[in-house]
């Protein structure tokens, strides 16, 4: 058995742990975090199950087999919408749910198709936030293809016009905007993990 304890960021010690390689079967988790879950049903095969305790709180201790729970296209890209929609149940980003990321990414084929490229750890980081960039301008509403996407300067400027238009808007709707500079873009956390 393995043992590990993160000092400071737990995400990057699970991504980058060899205790949690698809060579272990069963991995036990003790901590109240929901990202440890998160994590580890994007890094763990389909036969691992998952035992998450915890220490506080009376829950009753479940197996969980994350393959067979969730759908197949929400267990192959977790990962990618973790990252995409930040920690928080409701994205500092964007102030969408995590319910909105999930949408976006199974209505729309062209984009998995790009976010295979955001699954390949020897990507360069301009090619990770392209795959950002076309996630953000589909989240938005906005046809993407694998060719042709629109820009996101020109996305934040369409809900700059449709804001200052509508009377009942405000500033603060501004806030779903996009992030248009690409340093803006470098703190997502799948940066982080390569």
């Amino acid at each position: 058995m393995a043992y590990k304890k993160a000092d400071e960021d737990a995400d990057c010690l699970f991504v980058k742990a060899p205790a949690f390689a698809p060579t272990h079967p069963s991995v036990v988790v003790i901590g109240e975090d929901i990202e440890l879950f998160v994590i580890l049903i994007g890094i763990c095969t389909f036969r691992q199950r998952i035992f998450p305790k915890t220490r506080k709180r009376k829950i009753a201790e479940k197996i969980i087999s994350p393959h067979t729970v969730l759908e197949k296209t929400i267990t192959d890209n977790i990962l990618f919408i973790h990252a995409m929609s930040g920690c928080d149940t409701t994205s500092a980003l964007f102030n969408y749910v995590k319910l909105k990321f999930v949408q976006t990414l199974k209505n729309n084929n062209d984009l998995l198709k790009v976010i295979v490229i955001f699954k390949n750890p020897d990507m360069t980081l301009e090619a990770v936030v392209d795959v950002g960039n076309r996630f953000l301008v589909a989240l938005c509403g906005y046809p993407i293809t694998t060719s042709d996407t629109p820009s996101l300067n020109n996305i934040c400027y369409k809900c700059y016009m449709k804001s200052s238009f509508n009377k009942s808007s405000n500033m603060a709707s501004l806030r779903s905007c996009p992030p248009i500079f690409p340093k803006s873009l470098l703190s997502y956390p799948a940066l982080a993990w390569q």
